[in-house]
C-alpha cells in the first residue's frame, strides 16, 4: 500500500509545481516516469493476473505458448524477451518501460501540463492496466500513440501504430475509426450524440450484440473467440457515478472550449464524446468496457490542456484537487477490493 500512497504524493508535489509555473520540466517529468515504470517493473506477483502472466512467461518459448489464448505479438514479444534475459523481474520492467513509455511520450509532446496530465492517466490506470491487464496496457500506449499520428495527419504512422496495438490486444483495431473523425463537430451535435446514448444505460443491448458477435462472417477466428468471450460475460452495470463523470466532464470541456480554441482540443473532445457514447451503448456487457478505455483515455489530455487555459490559478488548483480527491477514493476502492493480491 504504501508505494503506492508515495507515487500519489509525488505526483501532488509535482502536480502543484506545475501549477504553479505552467512550464514543462523535463527532469521532473523523467522521475516520474522511472519511478512508474520501477513500480511495475519491481511489482513481485502483485496484481489480479500477475501470477498467470509469471506461468506464461515459463512457458513463452515452449510450445505451451499458444496453450494460454494470448494475442500473437504478446506472446512474440514474451519469447525475445525471454530469450534475451529469462528473467521474471526483467520481464516486467521492459513491459512497463514500453507501456508507460509510450503514454508518457504522447503526454509529452501533447500536453501543456505533463506532469498534471500523467498524474490523471496512471491515477486512473495504473492499477487496473500497468499491473493487472498489461497487454491492454500496452495497446493503449500504441493507440495513444495513434493519436498523436493523427493529429499530425501521419497516416502510415497512424495505421501501423494500430497494428502493433492490436498485435498485443485485438481489442485496439476498434481504434481505427478515429481516422475517420471529423476534426471539428458542433457542441449541440456532440450532446445530442452524448443524450441519445444515455437511454442505453437503461436498456439492455444484449440481443442487439449477441447477434452482431454471433454473426461470425466480419471477423477472423481469433477476433471471434474474443468477441464470444467478452459478449458471454454479460453482467450489466446500471447507473453508475461514473457516468455521471463523463456527462459532468463533457459539459465541463464544452465550457472550456470557448476559452481554448484550438483544433486539437476539438479533435480530442470528439474521441471522447464517442468513448462515452460507446460505454454507454455498452452497458449490458461490464466486460466489453474495457474497449472503450482507448477513447475515454483522451479525456487526461483534454483536462491537461483545460486545466492550462484556465485564467486564474485558484481555478486550476480547485480543479486539481477534485480530480485528485476522485483518484484516491477510485485507487483506494479497487486496492481493498483486491487486497489479497496487491499485499
Amino acid at each position: 500500500m504504501l508505494r503506492y500512497l508515495l507515487v500519489y504524493i509525488l505526483f501532488i508535489l509535482t502536480s502543484v509545481i506545475e501549477v504553479l509555473t505552467k512550464k514543462k520540466v523535463l527532469l521532473l517529468f523523467l522521475f516520474c516516469f522511472v519511478y512508474l515504470m520501477l513500480l511495475a517493473g519491481l511489482r513481485g506477483d502483485s496484481g489480479i493476473d500477475t501470477k498467470n502472466y509469471l506461468e506464461f512467461f515459463g512457458d513463452a518459448t515452449s510450445k505451451n505458448a499458444s496453450s494460454y489464448n494470448l494475442d500473437y505479438g504478446f506472446v512474440y514479444f514474451s519469447a525475445i524477451i525471454k530469450v534475451i534475459y529469462d528473467n521474471p523481474v526483467f520481464y516486467f520492467i521492459v513491459i512497463a518501460t514500453l507501456a508507460i513509455g509510450l503514454k508518457m511520450y504522447v503526454v509529452w509532446k501533447l500536453s501543456p501540463l505533463p506532469i498534471i496530465t500523467s498524474a490523471i492517466l496512471f491515477g486512473t490506470y495504473f492499477l487496473p492496466l500497468e499491473t493487472n491487464q498489461i497487454r491492454q496496457g500496452i495497446a493503449l500506449g500504441f493507440t495513444l500513440l495513434a493519436v498523436l499520428y493523427r493529429v499530425r495527419n501521419k497516416k502510415v504512422y497512424f495505421f501501423a501504430s494500430i497494428l502493433i496495438g492490436s498485435c498485443f490486444h485485438i481489442s485496439a483495431v476498434l481504434f481505427t475509426v478515429i481516422w475517420f473523425l471529423k476534426r471539428k463537430i458542433t457542441s449541440a451535435y456532440l450532446l445530442g450524440i452524448v443524450r441519445l446514448s444515455f437511454f442505453f444505460v437503461f436498456i439492455s443491448t444484449e440481443f442487439l450484440i449477441t447477434n452482431i458477435v454471433g454473426f461470425g462472417l466480419f471477423w477472423n477466428e481469433f477476433m471471434y473467440a474474443k468477441l464470444i468471450n467478452y459478449a458471454s460475460k454479460m453482467e450489466p452495470v446500471g447507473f453508475s457515478p461514473i457516468q455521471l463523470w463523463y456527462i459532468l466532464s463533457t459539459l465541463f470541456f464544452f465550457y472550456f472550449r470557448k476559452f481554448v480554441k484550438s483544433e486539437i482540443f476539438d479533435f480530442l473532445l470528439n474521441i471522447f464524446v464517442l468513448g462515452i457514447a460507446l460505454n454507454f451503448f455498452l452497458n449490458s456487457f461490464s466486460y466489453m468496457l474495457r474497449i472503450t478505455y482507448y477513447f475515454l483515455a483522451v479525456e487526461v489530455l483534454l483536462l491537461g490542456i483545460a486545466l492550462y487555459h484556465s485564467r486564474h490559478f485558484l481555478n486550476r488548483l480547485t480543479i486539481l484537487i477534485v480530480v485528485f480527491l476522485l483518484i484516491f477514493f477510485k485507487n483506494y476502492s479497487y486496492y481493498f477490493e483486491n487486497i489479497d493480491v496487491y499485499k
